[in-house]
């Protein structure tokens, strides 16, 4: 499950504002908007995606990042380089 933090601090101000005031003008749109555009960067900036991989001949599906992928593969090749 995918975190989203600033989205959801985003509504929550958001059904605020529409409970206290009861409407919402063309500027506070624009700033949720964009607000919203840099919530939707950061989210997919800051996280790593774990994508499925099956590795070897095993028919184990693993979720690893790309990162851990690497570091996963190097060592395999060394335990290889040491037969």
């Amino acid at each position: 499950m995918v975190k989203r933090k600033c989205f959801i601090l985003l509504i929550v101000v958001l059904l605020l504002h529409i409970l206290i005031d009861e409407n919402i003008s063309p500027g506070e749109l624009v700033l949720v908007s964009l607000f919203a555009y840099f919530c939707g960067v950061f989210d997919t900036t800051k996280r790593e995606v774990k994508e499925p991989y099956v590795i070897g001949d095993s028919n184990e599906i693993v979720h690893l990042t790309k990162k851990e992928l690497e570091e996963r593969l190097k060592k395999e090749r060394a335990s290889l380089h040491e037969l």
